[in-house]
């Protein structure tokens, strides 16, 4: 190839770069979305929406599942308090039962014709055989824990029972009794007109002389007053007495009482049909029930608490807010001294208007607001029992079972949208790895297309690999062609003159002198090495291998 033609070739090339790429391209509009945006785009949307998402579903679900757990642990710890309720009034009926059907009370009893005649009984209840009785109630009484008294009362004037506590201590009043002022309290009892034996001061407990296992002189700190509290009777024997069958309420201070009158059809007042021999009596305390109740509490802030038909409080799983401190009057359960009581009890009362029995017998699993507890979970459930009508109620402020879930949702949202930012940046980080080398070999191969090789030789790109095996691939294949080209250069680099023209010959030169200088302007332009131009063309030595080494090669190198 001689000069002229290498000088022809260079100059097509320098002219081919100037032309704009767009002519190469197919006639006609096109759209062309570059590769880099697309994987940028796509990485950063697919993993941040969703780490997103998953944050998203991750707090739904478990509120939708705490709902479901929520309505399981209400309906769990109804079940479980009815049922030990339940478990406490049977037992209590079990030692009434128990007391009432002992052999040795009923002989005891029967020893005494008296009663039948008159009344009125004269046995010695200090006597051996009462004392085993006495040992016998103690044992009946002391191992349940809500269990208070149990005894009987022996015709209308005598009493033996015992009274658990601390001391536990025994009720004993017969005729031997009756002198010892300093061992007596005075209690007054009237019963329902509809008894058929009517008992007051006269008859019936006039007296109560107490003793205890260590000492003579402690006295009863409960007793029998005129107030109604609510009681529990045994299924009576039927036909035997109206005692009991019309629900008359004895008075007696802060107890739940249990009664089963025992006949043996002795005559005794014969216009008002038969008289007992005696009563047998068991009673739950409600400090007692309330401390029993204090362990069926479903949660630290909420409350359990049972009330009778005329909306009066039973007794509650917090101490001192059945009975006004433990006296003679209970607390309306509207006007209850704790909120959360006295809102449930509103919000029943004004639901139902005032009608207890407007609640269905299978009970309510309800929500309402509370003024001072916020949303309140409200259970009801009734329990019935021979005479006994109680409703039982749960209230647990929603806060007790959400506060955690809350917090926890809080928190798993939290997490959620830091999981979105680091997915983010780092779907950004993933997307720059890809797509920035990507990028980097469109542009080089953009300015290789256009001949310049400045840029390559600048960011030393030949001696650079991406981690990503198809772009590394790709740059291995880019950069085999560079040095191919770079080859066919030095191939045909004695076509180009080895020495510059003397000042003598550029004048006679003429034209051959301009080829030559456009022909290195070219080749300079083209390898990114020099850029030689017509001023400083004479200072060139082109005939220098080196230096055409150098301006083949050196901004390209192996």
């Amino acid at each position: 190839m001689t000069t002229n033609q290498l000088e022809s070739a260079l100059s097509d090339g320098a002219g081919a770069a100037s032309i704009s790429t767009s002519a190469s391209r197919p006639l006609g509009f096109q759209i062309r979305i570059p590769l880099w945006s697309i994987l940028l785009g796509w990485t950063i949307l697919f993993a941040g929406g969703l780490s997103l998402s998953i944050g998203l579903i991750m707090a739904d679900a478990s509120s939708t599942s705490l709902v479901e757990v929520s309505d399981q642990l209400r309906k769990y710890s109804m079940d479980e308090a009815t049922a030990a309720i339940n478990s406490s009034l049977l037992s209590m009926e079990s030692v009434l039962i128990a007391v009432s059907e002992d052999y040795q009370l009923l002989s005891f009893v029967n020893s005494d014709p008296d009663i039948g005649a008159t009344g009125l009984t004269s046995l010695d209840l200090f006597s051996a055989q009462a004392m085993q009785l006495a040992g016998k109630f103690k044992s009946a009484c002391s191992s349940i824990k809500v269990c208070h008294v149990v005894g009987v009362w022996i015709a209308d004037n005598a009493i033996l029972s015992y009274t658990s506590g601390n001391p536990a201590f025994f009720t004993v009043q017969d005729q031997s009794t009756l002198a010892a002022g300093n061992y007596s309290n005075r209690y007054t009892v009237v019963l329902d007109v509809n008894a058929t034996a009517t008992l007051d001061s006269s008859t019936f407990m006039d007296r109560n002389v107490i003793t205890t296992f260590n000492s003579s002189n402690a006295f009863a700190t409960l007793g029998l007053f005129d107030y109604l509290t609510s009681l529990f009777w045994a299924e009576l024997i039927t036909g035997s007495s109206n005692f009991g069958y019309n629900r008359t309420y004895l008075s007696y201070d802060h107890h739940i009482l249990a009664m089963r009158p025992i006949f043996y059809n002795l005559p005794y007042g014969l216009a008002s049909n038969q008289h007992y021999q005696a009563v047998a009596r068991a009673s739950m305390s409600i400090s007692s029930l309330e401390e029993f109740m204090q362990d069926l509490n479903a949660t630290d802030n909420g409350i359990l608490f049972a009330i009778d038909p005329t909306w009066y409080m039973i007794s509650a799983s917090r101490l001192n807010i059945s009975v006004v401190n433990y006296g003679r009057t209970r607390w309306l359960c509207s006007a209850n001294p704790n909120q959360l009581v006295a809102d449930s009890c509103t919000f029943l009362n004004t639901t139902y208007a005032g009608n207890m029995t407007a609640i269905p017998a299978e009970g309510l699993q309800i929500t309402f607001q509370s003024a001072g507890s916020g949303t309140v979970f409200l259970d009801v459930r009734w329990i019935k029992r021979t005479n006994l009508d109680w409703l039982v109620i749960s209230a647990i402020p929603r806060s007790d079972i959400y506060a955690a879930v809350d917090s926890a949702n809080m928190h798993v949202t939290i997490a959620a949208v830091i999981l979105s930012v680091v997915g983010l940046v780092l779907s950004f980080a993933l997307a720059i790895a890809v797509t920035r080398p990507l990028k980097t070999l469109q542009r080089m191969m953009m300015e290789a297309r256009s001949l310049r090789f400045q840029e390559i030789r600048d960011e030393d790109y030949l001696n650079k690999r991406s981690i990503l095996a198809e772009l590394a691939s790709m740059e291995d294949t880019f950069h085999h062609m560079l040095k191919k080209f770079a080859e066919g250069i030095q191939a045909n680099r004695s076509l180009v003159p080895r020495k510059s023209p003397s000042a003598n010959q550029h004048s006679s030169m003429g034209g051959t002198h301009v080829g030559a200088s456009g022909c290195r302007t070219a080749v300079a332009a083209s390898m990114g090495q020099l850029h030689v131009s017509a001023a400083d063309a004479p200072n060139s030595n082109l005939s220098d291998r080196k230096s055409l080494n150098a301006l083949a090669l050196g901004a390209i190198r192996e």
